[in-house]
């Protein structure tokens, strides 16, 4: 058995077979599926008929009748559910597969040859912002699987203002309230899909929107996930991701509302003992400690 080493990630594949396959997931994902090569990953959202987010999830075409897709974890049971509730006389079969995703080391990112045409390994090609690396889908029942940790992994996607669901996105977030979603992952020309309404108007609109994801930094203090962000006195702002940034501070994602969209700092209140400090904030993706 073949051996690989990389870091397991808590994502999920869903499998969707059969004849109907490309046709369905056209109709109900935001991204054009009709036009998608074999072999090369596009980011797509399914959306609630109300417009609001239900999965980010890559798209990869194997076949005609076969396509993965590739999400966290934590999104596809709800994902599964929502493909089947308007699946009415589709030939197309939706599935929870076993299968695992496996980020390849940072210095092997590039090396798109080394897992290429064996059997269980299925290269996927991560490309958000400036996030570039390689993902392998493993079948664990012909891929060993050598799991090493990812030391840099959650600086990578904070850095990069890649959404987690259950922190960034939960069930009532408007994709245009995260920009990178509808920049990576709608297309505006393929025709009708669920939830296409309110992206649209949305867009129409200037993308004006309650609130919008944004990235925060500290040189010195720790900050916490939840987290609330002040503008002068007024509340403006929550925590949703934060990690140390080595050597250099801290980095996190905040959701800021309109009162706070043009300021470039705001402080985080913990009270009389432990005290209060000042964040940075700026747009995605971030690029605050080259400053």
């Amino acid at each position: 058995m073949i051996s690989i080493t990389g870091t397991v990630q808590d994502r999920q594949v869903v499998a969707v077979s059969g004849a109907d396959t490309i046709k369905y997931l056209h109709s109900q994902l935001s991204n054009d599926i009709e036009n998608l090569e074999i072999g090369t990953p596009i980011w797509s959202l399914l959306l609630k008929p109300t417009g609001k987010l239900i999965s980010l999830m890559r798209v990869l075409k194997s076949s005609e009748e076969l396509v993965y897709l590739e999400m966290d974890k934590d999104a596809a049971i709800e994902t599964v559910e929502a493909l089947e509730r308007f699946k009415i006389r589709v030939k197309a079969n939706i599935e929870l597969s076993k299968f695992q995703v496996v980020r390849l080391p940072k210095d092997e990112s590039l090396i798109q040859s080394q897992y290429e045409g064996i059997s269980g390994c299925i290269r996927i090609e991560f490309l958000w912002n400036q996030i570039k690396r390689l993902d392998i889908i493993v079948n664990p029942q012909k891929v060993e699987i050598a799991s090493v940790p990812d030391e840099y992994g959650e600086v990578e996607r904070i850095m990069g203002g890649f959404p987690k669901k259950g922190q960034e996105y939960g069930s009532d977030l408007i994709p245009a309230e995260i920009p990178s979603l509808v920049e990576n992952a709608v297309s505006f020309t393929k025709g009708c899909y669920i939830g296409q309404e309110l992206v649209a108007r949305v867009d129409s609109r200037g993308s004006n929107t309650p609130k919008v994801l944004k990235g925060i930094y500290s040189t010195e203090q720790e900050i916490t996930p939840g987290e609330r962000l002040f503008l002068d006195s007024t509340e403006c702002g929550v925590v949703t991701s934060a990690c140390p940034l080595p050597g250099r501070g801290y980095i996190g994602l905040a959701f800021i509302n309109r009162r706070g969209y043009e300021t470039s700092s705001m402080e985080v209140k913990r009270g009389k003992m432990s005290g209060n400090f000042q964040v940075r904030v700026g747009p995605i993706p971030l690029h605050f400690p080259n400053n």
